[in-house]
C-alpha cells in the first residue's frame, strides 16, 4: 500500500514537471511579454490537459482556478 502511494506520488510529480517544462518552453515569449497571470493559467492548463492523456489519470479533469485577494496575495489551485 505504501509502495503504491509512493508510485502514485511520483507519477503526479513527474506529470506536473513535464507539463511545466512544456509550458515554459512553449510560452516563454508570452510569459516575458508581461501578460496577466490569469492568461498564463489558461496556457498552463492546456499543457496539463495534453500531458494528462499519457498518464493513468487521463479520465480526470484539469481545472485551474486563480484567486487574487490583493496585489501580493495570490493563490493558484490545480484540480484534476
Amino acid at each position: 500500500m505504501v509502495r503504491e502511494f509512493i508510485d502514485m506520488q511520483t507519477d503526479v510529480v513527474n506529470f506536473f514537471e513535464r507539463a511545466n517544462n512544456s509550458f515554459l518552453k512553449e510560452q516563454s515569449k508570452f510569459i516575458l511579454s508581461g501578460v496577466s497571470e490569469r492568461s498564463l493559467c489558461r496556457e498552463l492548463m492546456k499543457c496539463l490537459l495534453v500531458e494528462k492523456e499519457t498518464e493513468w489519470f487521463n479520465n480526470y479533469m484539469v481545472l485551474i482556478e486563480y484567486y487574487s485577494k490583493g496585489k501580493m496575495d495570490k493563490e493558484y489551485k490545480v484540480f484534476f
